[in-house]
């Protein structure tokens, strides 16, 4: 035992029956990385992830959350190239959907700018419903006006058109984010060495939040 793929072995084996193999197979994992405390060049990512250990074996209901971390770490045990830049490719997806699901910046008809709230997908769904609410007023002739409550709690008057630029802009705005992400994990991609991939900062060149 000691090697990172039979670290990931357990832990698959633990998220495929979790309930039977839990205990077991921490036990087991904790073992393993004692081993790799035994090696002058993974000592200190062992002990960090041995920390994390602790944590998972009380409270129980801590387990599947302390595994996900524990499985990033791994990354970063095995120091090959192709584990780091996959890791940091999970971290610009995870970077990406922090900056999208916040709010984003709107400038209404009236002249007026606001903020958007996209706390998570039921936002943006809520938002893509009244897209479609406004689609079929305009296929019926309808010109009635439609309400939408801002962030700051200011209630709009928009026609069915005006919902049609709102979804439009919504969706542009999360897709440039995607666009940053795509160049990010290609940038990382392309790089050779360790110390490119330290030095890589993928926090930077992101949209920027105007209003």
């Amino acid at each position: 035992m000691g090697t990172v793929e039979e670290i990931q072995t357990l832990i698959d084996q633990y998220n495929n029956n979790p309930d039977e193999v839990v205990q077991e197979r921490m036990d087991e994992i904790v073992k393993t990385i004692n081993t790799l405390t035994n090696d002058s060049e993974n000592s200190l990512y062992a002990y960090l992830i041995k920390e994390k250990m602790q944590l998972l074996l009380s409270p129980m209901k801590w387990i599947d959350n302390q595994l996900i971390k524990l499985y990033d770490e791994l990354f970063y045990v095995d120091d090959t190239l192709e584990l780091k830049k996959k890791f940091l490719c999970q971290e610009v997806n995870k970077l990406r959907y922090k900056k999208i699901y916040t709010r984003f910046p709107y400038t209404f008809p009236d002249g007026t700018q606001d903020y958007i709230q996209i706390r998570n997908e039921q936002d943006r769904q809520n938002i893509q419903d009244f897209f479609i609410t406004a689609q079929r007023k305009i296929t019926n002739n309808n010109n009635d006006i439609m309400y939408f409550r801002t962030e700051s709690d200011i209630t709009k008057e928009l026609y069915p058109t005006d919902v049609l630029d709102l979804n439009e802009a919504m969706e542009t705005w999360i897709y440039s984010f995607f666009i940053a992400s795509w160049t990010h994990k290609e940038n990382i991609l392309n790089l050779n060495t360790n110390q490119e991939l330290d030095d890589y900062d993928y926090t930077i060149n992101w949209p920027g939040e105007s209003i």
